[in-house]
């Protein structure tokens, strides 16, 4: 099942936007930590970033939550000044 919506997601994407960014073969990624729980925000070349997963006590969560816009345009302004390639 995939968690759809999150109380803590415009905040992880903010947090995100703000923190390094490493770039891999499935386009950036940055692991930010909301609310108790990791949060893995990835930046796919075609697509609008979105969380894929959280983490914290009750383990591993599935996520689908895209960001918007201007959330996506926030974090590929990131990316494109912190990305690298050590992934």
């Amino acid at each position: 099942m995939n968690i759809t919506t999150d109380s803590n997601s415009d905040e992880a994407f903010a947090k995100a936007a703000t923190q390094h960014i490493t770039r891999t073969n499935l386009g950036g990624r940055v692991e930010v930590s909301v609310g108790g729980y990791f949060y893995t925000v990835t930046i796919p070349d075609n697509y609008r970033a979105l969380i894929e997963y959280r983490r914290g006590w009750g383990g591993l969560e599935n996520m689908h939550i895209n960001a918007t816009p201007n959330q996506d345009r926030a974090l590929r302004a990131q990316l494109a000044r912190t990305g690298d390639n050590r992934a």
